[in-house]
Formats: structure tokens, sequence, C-alpha cells
């Protein structure tokens, strides 16, 4: 089974300048281009999209486009007498666009990528990269992504949903759960210990079936970054960053020094006894 490795937040930019077939072209050529030379052969890269199974009117339109971009550029290399591309470098890529964070890479299954359903598959890889809870309100602030389409997505993948807990540490739940009315009480959840929780966004479970995620291209963010001081404007992008998750009693207690009021975390089932996630935030 071949893989791909590709950025997702660049890939869901895409999305938004009707450019998703100028994306995949350029992702196909750098997978076709493994030793990162920035070039490939115009004939290699069509000969790796036709086994990849990719049509030969779809290839042209997914290159066409491309090169309308400028994502990739076509030059004739004299020393080797064939005709090629430049393919642009991945900051720049981000800034055409219209993403002003990179974000990590994903590695996703290729025939999965190439297919009519692609959308799913890189949303997949950008739920990977989310380490703790997170609303679809706040992802669709981040991507432009309607809450509406996150969840059509979701349904075509093989996720799973890890309910999140926040301990208000509140000491006497039923004078307090008295005194703030019905739709308050509705969202918050009296534990067996007798504490106050208070639920928090869901975080999506992704198997590495579906994706792996990679370290953030620093290199590249810089480009985007010095072309964002220059005054170039691009559709801003801002990538969430999850909050700091605490393994240990140490780790919380160093954590609690940069914050007011430390709280702890739990992970769905909401446990008496026994393991918990810690979590430095605020209420």
């Amino acid at each position: 089974m071949k893989r791909i490795r590709i950025y997702p937040l660049i890939g869901i930019a895409s999305w938004h300048k009707n450019a998703g077939e100028a994306y995949r072209a350029w992702e196909l050529a750098r997978c076709a281009d493994p030793k990162g030379s920035g070039t490939i052969p115009i004939n290699e890269l069509k000969v790796f999209m036709r086994l990849q199974g990719v049509p030969v009117r779809t290839r042209q339109m997914w290159l066409k486009q491309a090169v309308e971009l400028g994502l990739l550029k076509p030059y004739y290399n004299r020393i080797r007498k064939i005709h090629a591309y430049f393919i642009l470098s991945i900051g720049k890529t981000a800034i055409t666009l219209g993403c002003d964070k990179v974000g990590g890479l994903a590695d996703i299954e290729l025939k999965l990528f190439i297919k009519p359903g692609w959308k799913n598959i890189v949303w997949g890889g950008y739920e990977k990269s989310f380490k703790g809870p997170a609303s679809q309100e706040t992802k669709e602030n981040i991507t432009g992504v309607s809450t509406r389409t996150q969840r059509a997505f979701l349904r075509n993948l093989p996720v799973r949903k890890v309910k999140y807990y926040a301990n208000r540490g509140i000491k006497d739940p039923a004078r307090y759960l008295s005194g703030q009315g019905e739709n308050l009480g509705k969202i918050l959840f009296e534990t067996k210990s007798g504490e106050i929780a208070q639920r928090l966004p869901n975080r999506i479970e992704v198997p590495s079936s579906v994706a792996i995620v990679g370290n953030k291209n620093r290199r590249a963010q810089k480009i985007v970054d010095n072309n964002l001081r220059s005054g170039m404007q691009v559709k801003v992008i801002d990538e969430y960053m999850p909050r700091l998750f605490c393994a240990t009693e140490r780790q919380l207690d160093y954590q609690a020094k940069k914050a007011d009021e430390p709280r702890e975390v739990f992970v769905n089932p909401i446990p008496e006894n026994g393991a918990r996630i810690w979590e430095v935030m605020y209420i």
C-alpha cells in the first residue's frame, strides 16, 4: 500500500480557491521526487500519475491548473535535453494558495488522495494533528470549513470521539447547581467523587491507518512569515495550539506556576480513581 506525505492545511486552503486539482498535482510531483531535487521530468510525472490510476483527461486538467497557478513551472533542461517542471517550494505554495500556516505533514494512503472523496482523507490528516479537545466551531474559525462539512467528513472516516471533562473544583455541587439555573445545569456533571465537571469539546481519535502526522516545517513557515511581514495579502488561517497536557503531577506543578487556576481534566469515562490527564487551563 503506497502512501504519500501531504500538508493538510495547505490542501484545505486550496479548497477555498477552487484549486484542489492543482494542489493534488503539486503533491504528486513532490511524491514522485523523493530526493527533493525540486524538479521532475514532465514525462516521468505523467507516467507516475498514470501508474497511480489518474485518468489521462484528469491528469491534463490537474497539470494545467498547477501550471496556471505557478505550482509547477515548465522549463527545458538543456543538459539532459528534456522538458521538466520546477516544483514550487512548500512555503511559496502556501502563500499562493492563501494559507499563512504550513502546519505539519500527514502520511496518508495515496490511492485515497486521488479518488473523488480525497477531501475526507485530507481532513483526517488535519484532525490527527490535534492532541487535545477542540470544538468544531474552533476548527471552522481556523480553516473556514463549516461544522456541517466537518461532520460529513468524519462520517466517512473510521474515527472515534473521545469525551473530555474538566473538574471545576466546586466543593458543594448541589448548592452550586441550584443557584445556576436550568441551562447551566445541563452542561455540568457531578462526578462520582462529588465534584462538578464541565463538558469540554471532543478529541477526534484518528487511527494510524488513516493518517500519521509528522513535524512542522519550520523552514517553510519562515518563508511564509517573511512574506506576511513584507505586506503580501493572504487569507489568514490561524493554527490551533492545543493546551499543554501534563502526564505527571510533577509536570502539573511546574506548569501551575504559569497559571492562576490549574484544573484537572478527565478523559471519558470520568474516573473515580486511577489514571487522569492533567491540563493547565483557565475557567
